[in-house]
């Protein structure tokens, strides 16, 4: 975990005084922080959401600890849970204006990363995936925002409501939902 993040939620409200601010998560760390991370989610009325993946956690011991703090708690995919595949067109051949129209993620799954804002998780941490299959999906200025270089929100609205240069390799017309849930194997094709 970041190693301010409870400065990060202070900050967060204070500058996005209204609206809903979530912190979504596998919730294998809850139970490992201190009281003063849930009375910042309470004090700035952050919401907590466990996307349910079927390994052991102790679901009930985090509800109780969220209700002692008077933290709202919710969860994504409950029950049985199932993966999707968003693949790469390795070649970034797909239009970056039709992609971002149809695609679930700007301005839905925000990523803050180094102090740059990306509209998508796939953008901000491909040097992962360029790293271990040795690929060069290129990331440049133009697919995130500085925000210690924005001008003002306006600016960093606006970028976050344009399509960037990066969409051009995600194949969203390709994508395939209800795949069972299981281990990566490592392998390119789970990923193209």
């Amino acid at each position: 975990m970041h190693p301010r993040f409870i400065e990060i939620l202070d900050i967060t409200r204070k500058y996005f005084k209204i609206g809903v601010i979530e912190i979504v998560t596998n919730g294998i760390l809850l139970l490992k922080q201190e009281n003063v991370f849930w009375e910042k989610c309470n004090e700035n009325d952050i919401k907590i959401s466990i996307t349910q993946y079927p390994i052991k956690l102790d679901y009930a011991a985090i509800e109780t600890k969220a209700k002692l703090h008077k933290v709202n708690l919710g969860y994504y995919f409950i029950g049985n849970k199932t993966m999707q595949k968003r693949p790469f067109d390795l070649e970034g051949k797909q239009n970056t204006e039709e992609n971002f129209q149809i695609c679930h993620m700007p301005n839905n799954c925000i990523q803050l990363r180094d102090g740059k804002l990306y509209p998508c998780v796939e953008t901000a941490y491909i040097s992962i995936f360029n790293n271990y299959f040795n690929k060069n999906l290129e990331v440049t200025d133009k697919d995130y925002i500085d925000i210690y270089k924005a001008k003002n929100k306006e600016e960093i609205f606006n970028f976050l409501c344009k399509p960037i240069p990066f969409c051009r390799y995600c194949n969203i017309k390709n994508m395939v939902r209800g795949l069972e849930w299981r281990n990566s194997k490592r392998e390119i094709t789970e990923w193209t």
